[in-house]
């Protein structure tokens, strides 16, 4: 009964650092879906989100070693599904930043952010 709860403790302990970084990643994919233009829905971070919550489960299931190779496997899914929201965040607010630029002139550009045209001439 003792080592059964001594796994439990580090079974929640490492859970935890899971549940930092999925926090860091559940907000990273809200922002993303708030700056796409389209609202789709993207395959690949959804993939590794579900493959995540299958390893934590795996993990529920096992021994200590188990456990602890499960509970790394979900986050190495979780840093992918961070990556790929972070990939897809950067290409939308792209392309949102250029459509609000559209409508300013490169005069009127240069004028208000003029070490913006240094940055690019350099």
């Amino acid at each position: 009964m003792g080592s059964h709860e001594s796994r439990e403790i580090l079974f929640y302990r490492k859970l935890y650092d899971v549940k930092v970084l999925y926090n860091k990643v559940k907000s990273a994919i809200i922002l993303s879906e708030n700056f796409d233009p389209n609202r789709e829905f993207y395959v690949a971070t959804s993939n590794q989100m579900r493959s995540t919550l299958d390893h934590i489960f795996k993990a529920m299931e096992g021994d200590t070693s188990d456990m602890e190779y499960e509970l790394k496997e979900a986050k190495e899914h979780l840093d992918r599904a961070g990556y790929d929201t972070y990939e897809i965040l950067a290409s939308n607010l792209s392309l949102h930043i250029s459509y609000k630029m559209k409508r300013y002139s490169a005069s009127v550009i240069s004028n208000i952010f003029p070490e913006y045209y240094k940055q690019l001439a350099t």
